[in-house]
């Protein structure tokens, strides 16, 4: 609880001066009294009234004015400290706002270094498929377990390329639906299912269905009218999404 004297205060018209202020920032409260009664030793309030993030302060020189109550305080300093307090839920509701977002582009990050990471698997598999024994001696000729198959070792190799992006996408979206951002999580999760399934259908080289389409449109992917589409092109086609979604 805080506690300012004020030079006056005035609200629906009424006007006293010799006032006092008192604001409850945990319950976002605040009440004006002033002295009346015989020699102004009663305490009357004047108002009482709520504020939170979308309360607008307004503060000039000893003046602060919010919800159509006027209050002029004894000192600038008064007054700036008296605003600051009123704008204390904009600012936690600004920073927790920017907070969230920070973690909702950690996790657009990490969902797009996943499926960059899907993409080089799945493009040392195409290369396999084409050159199996020349795949496997140029990524094993130093490192190579010659007690085991070299074509299945990149096969390995490839799989353990995804272990890390998998784990810290995983973790990122937990942090955010831990955020209060559920909603965004489960769609962040929805993209890099269908642009994985996606990398799938090229990788393959099958035509993109109807119903995929319409999950990927959405989902707030479009893709090209031609579908003529290339694995490090479906990265890039994630959808921009913000916490406020």
């Amino acid at each position: 609880m805080s506690t300012f004297r004020l030079r006056s205060a005035e609200y629906l018209e009424k006007f006293y001066e010799k006032c006092y202020l008192e604001i409850d920032g945990d319950s976002g409260s605040l009440e004006v009294s002033y002295m009346r009664g015989f020699l102004g030793k009663t305490r009357t309030s004047l108002t009482k009234m709520e504020f939170d993030a979308t309360t607008t302060v307004l503060a000039q020189g000893t003046r602060v004015t919010l919800k159509g109550l006027v209050m002029v305080a004894e000192s600038e300093a008064d007054a700036s400290e008296i605003a600051r307090i009123f704008r204390m839920p904009a600012v936690a509701l600004a920073a927790a706002t920017a907070a969230k977002e920070n973690v909702a582009s950690d996790a657009g990050e990490a969902v797009h270094a996943f499926l960059k990471g899907r993409e080089e698997s799945l493009l040392i598999l195409a290369k396999l498929a084409q050159d199996p024994r020349g795949v496997a001696v140029s990524s094993f000729a130093a490192s190579a377990d010659d007690a085991s198959d070299p074509v299945d070792a990149v096969v390995v190799d490839a799989s353990k390329r995804l272990s890390e992006p998998l784990e810290k996408m995983n973790s990122s979206l937990e942090k955010l639906e831990a955020s209060g951002a559920k909603e965004l999580s489960e769609k962040l999760y929805a993209v890099a299912y269908a642009l994985g399934s996606l990398q799938d259908s090229i990788f393959s080289a099958k035509a993109v269905t109807e119903p995929e389409l319409i999950f990927l449109a959405d989902l707030g992917i479009t893709l090209p009218k031609d579908q003529t589409l290339k694995l490090s092109a479906v990265p890039d086609l994630m959808p921009r999404m913000t916490a406020a979604q």
